[in-house]
């Protein structure tokens, strides 16, 4: 009996399993709540914070450079990322001529105590000051090739210059820009180009009705001897038309002839003085993207422009405008009186100019920055 009892205790030792492997069993039972795992993409929208990425201007005077710096911001605060401009400008921190500006303005001193995920140069004068913020990446938004704004040899040109061989990121707004950062310094680049903001530019009530001559508009800071302000006035000294003129900085002179002058105009009642007129003479010697001609475009009108760089982005000649050798007043005067004598070629200048705004929008480039700088 007693060895039949010592049998049966040594199969149940074999057979039994040790407690702490049940006690291990009992809890693999039990059921946990089901969590559905998180895709990698809500992963990274959950954990990642929102960027800030200061734009760093020279100033906040009106001008078509500092225009496009607002459109990239404002679209890019719009989309959730958190933006800031810098300005070097001690004096002036409100850009009240571009509408709907929502982007908060800081001083140089004041980013100075900040860190930035990205911070981006946006002039040559701000190159230097942008390389000396604390941030992750620093980009270079090169405009123009702005040492064309100075005699060459000049300290400023040397300076200017000098900017576009510091270690940036560089985009640009023109393919040739583009070309020139890449065969002059060996820089790659960023294409970025300037859309129009269909809110701000289109046909809309005309400031005074149009009377029996052709209305013709000169746009330009006419003490910046670059944007061939005086040029643009000697040519339409003895044409039989009306004259508007719209300048950011100085007046005509008494000896130019302008029957309505308008100055330092806010950008959204611009379409009104576009929409009023039906050719815009642009006769600039310098220019990146060439914005005013579109604007034309998108508000009705056409344009006679001299082909200085950056026209050829979508300006066609004899399609959507009339191109005419830089500095030629008298080939931009003959061209001018044919489109004021010949209606039918301002109608098909100004149609197709319609056309070519609707390929030009700023919803890809924003895209493109967008991903830049997330």
């Amino acid at each position: 009996m007693a060895a039949k009892k010592r049998r049966k205790k040594r199969r149940n030792s074999r057979t039994a399993k040790p407690i702490h492997k049940r006690k291990r069993k009992l809890l693999k039972k039990k059921k946990r709540p089901h969590r559905k795992p998180k895709s990698k993409r809500q992963r990274t929208v959950s954990e990642q914070r929102p960027r800030t990425i200061g734009y760093v201007i020279p100033s906040c005077d009106i001008s078509g450079g500092v225009a496009v710096i607002c459109q990239h911001v404002n679209r890019l605060q719009a989309r959730g990322l958190n933006m800031v401009l810098i300005s070097m400008d001690q004096t002036l921190n409100h850009i009240d001529w571009f509408p709907q500006q929502k982007v908060p303005i800081i001083t140089l001193e004041a980013a100075s105590q900040l860190h930035f995920d990205t911070v981006v140069a946006t002039h040559w004068s701000t190159a230097h000051p942008t390389l000396q913020l604390s941030a992750d990446r620093k980009v270079y938004f090169v405009q123009s090739i702005e040492s064309r704004f100075y005699p060459e040899g000049s300290a400023e040109y040397e300076a200017a210059k000098q900017t576009y061989r510091l270690p940036f990121i560089y985009m640009t707004e023109a393919r040739w820009i583009q070309n020139w950062l890449l065969h002059n310094n060996g820089h790659t680049s960023i294409y970025v180009p300037n859309g129009i903001d269909e809110t701000l530019f289109h046909p809309t009530e005309h400031i005074e009705p149009k009377r029996d001559k052709v209305r013709v508009l000169l746009e330009g800071p006419i003490l910046n001897p670059l944007k061939g302000m005086a040029e643009a006035f000697r040519v339409v000294r003895d044409l039989d038309c009306e004259i508007w003129c719209v300048s950011s900085n100085g007046e005509p002179d008494p000896e130019y002839r302008c029957d309505r002058f308008f100055s330092h105009v806010p950008m959204e009642h611009m379409k009104h003085i576009y929409s009023s007129c039906d050719i815009l003479l642009k006769l600039s010697h310098v220019e990146g993207f060439f914005g005013p001609p579109m604007e034309m475009m998108a508000c009705g009108g056409t344009a006679v422009v001299g082909n200085c760089t950056g026209h050829e982005e979508y300006i066609i000649d004899g399609y959507n405008a009339l191109v005419v050798p830089l500095g030629d007043e008298e080939a931009a005067k003959a061209g001018l009186n044919q489109l004021i004598h010949d209606p039918q070629l301002r109608l098909q200048l100004t149609q197709n100019g319609k056309a070519t705004v609707q390929n030009w929008r700023w919803d890809a480039t924003i895209d493109t920055l967008f991903r830049l700088f997330s």
